[in-house]
């Protein structure tokens, strides 16, 4: 199994969290105390958490790909990215996370050997969200304003 690059999960988080909380917080890879502070602030919001853990565990991550899930223009960005990689069955981009769409994330996780890392389960999380923009060279909206 590989390794996780720090700075690119942390772009990663920082990109959902810039979603999720409607804030802007830079995409740089970066530890820095506003990126702390908001991952504090999102699991006081999405988890009930008060205390000033700001360690992105596994059910904040859990959480943050559901939240990220329910985002319309995310959805969006998968499908079209998935489009452009041959799923013509999901054209024209819904927004909708429907099982068209699970059955082409699950197509797309079998395609690049992602279930040796994770389970081919249709869920968008940084590894795939990782291959997509690896593959696709487009970063998924991350700094957009609602």
């Amino acid at each position: 199994m590989s390794q996780v690059n720090p700075a690119e999960y942390i772009t990663w988080v920082q990109r959902s969290l810039n979603r999720i909380l409607k804030i802007d917080l830079p995409t740089n890879g970066q530890d820095i105390s506003a990126y702390r502070t908001a991952v504090r602030e999102f699991k006081r919001k999405s988890l009930g958490t008060s205390s000033n853990d700001d360690a992105v565990d596994r059910e904040t991550q859990d959480a943050l790909i559901r939240q990220n899930e329910m985002t319309e223009y995310y959805i969006s960005w998968v499908q079209t990215q998935l489009l452009v990689l041959g799923h013509a069955n999901l054209a024209p981009p819904s927004g909708t996370k429907d099982s068209k769409t699970i059955g082409a994330i699950k197509g797309f996780q079998l395609s690049q050997k992602l279930s040796q890392k994770i389970e081919a389960d249709g869920v968008v999380g940084f590894f795939t969200e990782a291959a997509l923009v690896r593959i696709t060279r487009q970063p998924p909206p991350g700094d957009i304003k609602v």
